[in-house]
């Protein structure tokens, strides 16, 4: 490469540089000049800095030779060269490593190591500073919770960086201008390597640290809720956004099923916090009036139509026991730190559907609205399915054929967490079940759904949902909670019944499912058991990468899944306040409860509550 740059060089320039090595005058300007660009490009500059420096320097050498400045110029240019190769052939050694090692990456994500091609190129460029989004390249790198694994990915980039400068500083020669800017170059690099590597200044290439997820749930009954949910959620937020505070987002499931959802982005020195619950506040009281208004507008419909008794009936499974709050903050990686990006994640919008339930008189049919909110602190990397890895970004595209979601959606992996627990969640909703059997069961492959092809388009849809319908209505007509679909020899039965309706429908459906015996087995099963504990528990089972989940779904008011693989969550409790709390910072949970007025004291964490989990890295699901 020197014999290369040399080439470059103009005869008359090249003439100048031999000419005066012999009294060290060119070569200290070399040096100097080197020193300049170091300056420029390693610290906070604006950026017209380097240019300006350049200019100056060769004026007060000599306002009248050129030669300065073009001088200047060319070693800016080969020093920046042999910082971003240095760069390269870094981080390119985490990635040899992470091979060896057997851990999972995704090859085309780091291809340019997370800066785009652009700033790579304005990185050559001695004219400009270092530009913002070219200052922090890294690899993301699945190590899983193997400690040992990470330490020595992390020191064969260092070691490299090292032995890199260690061989420009050994070959270096006192009458070549070139090998002085190799040895400076190159130390720059391994400088950084020790700050990153061994000091873990400003790493992200473990996306491990920078998200967080925190929650509480209080139970009614206890001590009449005296928790002031906003003060405790405020204090737990500012815990966990020493983790990341680039934006963050609150969830909970109102008395009417619907779901209240707030996001913030805050600016640059706003505090996350504060601006998040006074934004979810507000939000609370605006639903609260408006789910006032509409209750009593529903409730005179109703009374003109006389329909008071099935309101009644539909309103005993509107009033939780609890009271649940998912939160999260958020330190962009995957994506930039925009409002549509932001935890809590829900991949559809607000959707009605017919839920059935197993009451005090039996099973029972409502019209409830169903929506899921999740939240995740990991890395989504793959999904099995149909025996082979699907990259979430295919997974997401996937995703809105099969959910008819034509809406564009966020650009990160999290939000195809929520899709895919959207899918799963089908328990009580007849139509949701054969949605996903149907997928699972008699689609042909991945991309014959991505290309749009044999769907189960709407109208097939509801045509098979309704026949199943009207089979379960008679099924449980007259019968008792206990005595339906309550051994394997009545779900058997019932499959039957199922698959034959199903068969006589005939026509394409029949083209394609056969006998529907399959399409009814997946579908009950779906039915029976895919609430939201079970499809949480059926995502980590083909999920590729870490995890830390909380889910929840408005047809599951008082019930929240928390799932860890490969993050750290913790859950504490309280049983005097009847109150529990989680999160990814054990911290978050340390902070003092706030209590409304007439509560009694509040006290610290530590202090009120009595016992506590801390799920370690690998330890599955929860509820």
């Amino acid at each position: 490469s020197r014999k290369m740059l040399h080439e470059c060089f103009s005869s008359e320039l090249s003439e100048y540089i031999r000419g005066s090595m012999a009294d060290g005058g060119n070569k200290m300007h070399v040096a100097r000049m080197a020193i300049l660009h170091a300056l420029a490009t390693t610290t906070v500059m604006p950026r017209w800095a380097p240019v300006a420096m350049m200019i100056a320097y060769s004026a007060l050498h000599d306002p009248s030779d050129f030669d300065v400045f073009l001088l200047s110029m060319l070693v800016g240019f080969y020093l920046r060269c042999v910082m971003v190769v240095s760069v390269w052939i870094h981080e390119t050694s985490h990635v040899l490593a992470a091979c060896l090692l057997g851990c999972n990456f995704s090859a085309q994500e780091n291809l340019l190591f997370h800066v785009p091609l652009r700033s790579w190129l304005l990185c050559l460029s001695p004219v400009n500073s270092w530009p913002e989004d070219a200052k922090e390249p890294h690899v993301q790198i699945q190590a899983g919770a193997c400690k040992h694994r990470k330490l020595l990915i992390e020191l064969a980039g260092f070691l490299t960086s090292a032995l890199l400068a260690g061989a420009a500083t050994f070959s270096y020669r006192k009458e070549e201008v070139l090998s002085l800017l190799n040895v400076v170059g190159t130390s720059i690099v391994a400088a950084g390597a020790v700050t990153s590597d061994l000091l873990h200044v400003g790493t992200k290439g473990w996306n491990s640290f920078h998200c967080g997820n925190f929650g509480m749930l209080i139970i009614e009954a206890a001590q009449k809720s005296v928790v002031d949910f906003s003060r405790t959620l405020r204090a737990m937020a500012g815990a966990t956004a020493a983790r990341g505070g680039q934006a963050g987002g609150l969830v909970t499931v109102l008395r009417n099923g619907t779901g209240h959802r707030t996001r913030y982005v805050p600016s640059k020195r706003a505090d996350l916090a504060s601006g998040l619950l006074f934004r979810f506040r507000i939000g609370f009281v605006v639903n609260a009036i408006s789910s006032f208004f509409s209750s009593l507008l529903h409730a005179l419909c109703c009374c003109f139509f006389l329909c008071r008794n099935r309101i009644m009936r539909s309103s005993q499974y509107k009033k939780p026991a609890c009271r649940m709050y998912l939160g999260h903050t958020r330190f962009a990686t995957s994506s930039a730190p925009r409002l549509n990006e932001s935890h809590p994640h829900r991949f559809s919008g607000p959707q009605t559907v017919r839920v059935w339930r197993v009451g005090a008189q039996g099973w029972e049919a409502t019209d409830e609205n169903f929506e899921v909110y999740v939240t995740h602190n990991g890395d989504f990397d793959y999904w099995e399915l149909f025996e082979s890895l699907r990259t979430q970004k295919d997974l997401g595209r996937w995703l809105q054929n099969v959910l008819e979601m034509h809406k564009t959606i966020a650009s990160c992996d999290s939000v195809k967490v929520a899709g895919m627990m959207e899918l799963l969640r089908t328990q009580g909703i007849w139509k949701h079940s054969i949605r996903l059997a149907y997928q699972t069961s008699v689609q042909p492959s991945f991309q014959t759904t991505m290309n749009g092809e044999m769907l189960l388009e709407g109208s097939m849809l509801n045509q098979v949902t309704a026949v199943a319908e009207k089979i379960f209505e008679q099924q449980v007509a007259g019968a008792s909670s206990s005595s339906v679909l309550q051994d394997s020899r009545q779900v058997k039965e019932f499959t039957a019944k199922l698959a034959k309706a199903w068969y006589d429908i005939g026509g394409e459906l029949r083209d394609r499912c056969g006998t529907c015996e399959l399409l009814a087995q997946h579908a009950v099963c779906c039915f029976l058991e895919n609430d939201i504990f079970t499809a949480l528990d059926k995502f980590l089972s083909c999920a590729h990468g870490s995890f830390g989940i909380t889910a929840c779904c408005t047809l599951d008011p008082n019930v929240v899944a928390i799932a860890s693989r490969g993050q750290a969550m913790s859950v504490s409790f309280n049983e005097d306040l009847g109150a529990v709390l989680w999160g990814s910072e054990a911290s978050a949970q340390m902070v003092p409860i706030g209590l409304v007025s007439g509560g009694g004291g509040g006290g610290g964490g530590a202090k009120l509550l009595k016992r506590g989990w801390a799920f370690p890295r690998d330890c599955g699901t929860g509820r």
